[in-house]
């Protein structure tokens, strides 16, 4: 899969529908011990973008800490059901070649969820960022 670079300066509020609904996974010691052990990102960002052409198959981005080339993902707990991301420097993920094309032809990826400790969370409504996405590397 192409590689994708992304560049970001942005914090990402999340407010989970109840206590106790993620947030037990989400600060779970074990949890964290098993992504370390096993190489797993602690937590990403996620994006997607939409296909016109085909709704219900948009291409999707995933960009974990570990994808980090400069910078770094970071999840600060603010209460039992709000959850700051923050999400700064420059990014290497990878991007199917159906997602490429769509950025080619101007479609532009919107946040999607957030994942921690591989337990994921989706918005209701994907929503756009101030993060840069470029299939070349910038310079």
């Amino acid at each position: 899969m192409p590689n994708i670079f992304i560049k970001a300066d942005c914090e990402i509020l999340i407010e989970l529908p109840e206590v106790g609904w993620t947030s037990d996974e989400w600060k779970s010691e074990e949890n964290e011990r098993i992504c370390e052990d096993y190489g797993h990102p602690k937590c990403t960002i996620n994006f997607r973008i939409d296909n016109p052409d085909e709704p219900i198959c948009p291409a999707v981005i995933y960009v974990g800490d570990n994808d980090a080339i400069d910078g770094s993902i970071s999840v600060e707990a603010l209460s039992e059901t709000k959850y700051k991301f923050t999400m700064k420097g420059l990014f290497k993920s990878s991007i199917h070649k159906d997602g490429v094309a769509l950025l080619n032809s101007g479609q532009k990826p919107m946040l999607e969820g957030v994942t921690r400790f591989r337990q994921g969370y989706d918005l209701e409504e994907p929503r756009a960022t101030d993060c840069e996405f470029s299939l070349k590397k910038f310079s």
